[in-house]
């Protein structure tokens, strides 16, 4: 490592150039017992990119079940290609969350429907709103909604019966809701304005009285 800079000393250093300089530094058996499941770590994707990851388990041989933190998914590694991760490294969250459709069986799903929910998504420019459902688990469960329409599930299509008239009560108690929310906002301002025009048809003394009693 000599006349490389500790990461911490470099204004602009990267994740893949700063690794790039420690290629031999640590041996497989020294990383090893350095860490362990559930401990975050760089590891060597393609021979040529480096990428935050977070240990899973460690399998039968030399290699390793990484979840990619900022990609949100899993790759069995060589641990010959893992290094410990550094701080400066490390200060940001991970990137990206697994997770998984609620209510969605990935082995019932046909290729057309999956084509088409591909295509609908494409059609959003990949943006979605995405409801975090259930993160007890691991892929987390979430629903997916049209990005500008209040409550549409673009997970539907995927539903079974039973599950779709389930979701499609929920979407109706929702509506139900938001007009209870208007009309309950309306009656506020109409009554703020009966109240006005009421004090202002009373008799002077009378209003006098009104405000002493509340002295």
């Amino acid at each position: 490592m000599s006349g490389v800079d500790a990461p911490a000393k470099q204004a602009t250093a990267t994740l893949p150039v700063f690794y790039a300089y420690l290629r031999n530094s640590f041996s497989p058996y020294d990383f090893s017992v350095q860490l362990c499941s559930g401990a975050a770590c760089a590891v060597l994707l393609s021979g040529k990119k480096w990428r935050r990851a977070r240990i899973q388990k460690f399998s039968k041989g030399d290699s390793v079940l990484v979840d990619l933190v900022d990609k949100g998914t899993e790759n069995i590694i060589s641990i010959c290609n893992l290094r410990p991760l550094f701080k400066v490294f490390g200060r940001l969250p991970p990137l990206a969350m697994r997770c998984r459709m609620k209510d969605v069986n990935m082995n019932d799903l046909a290729a057309a429907k999956v084509n088409d929910f591909q295509k609908l998504i494409s059609s959003f420019g990949g943006l979605v709103r995405v409801e975090l459902a259930d993160v007890s688990t691991v892929p987390f469960l979430v629903n997916l909604y049209h990005p500008t329409v209040e409550g549409r599930n673009l997970g539907l299509s995927f539903y079974c019966p039973n599950e779709q008239a389930g979701e499609n009560a929920r979407r109706r108690r929702w509506e139900e809701k938001l007009a209870r929310m208007e009309g309950n906002f309306a009656s506020d301002e109409n009554s703020d304005e009966r109240s006005s025009d009421e004090l202002s048809s009373l008799p002077n003394f009378v209003l006098h009285l009104e405000r002493y009693s509340f002295l």
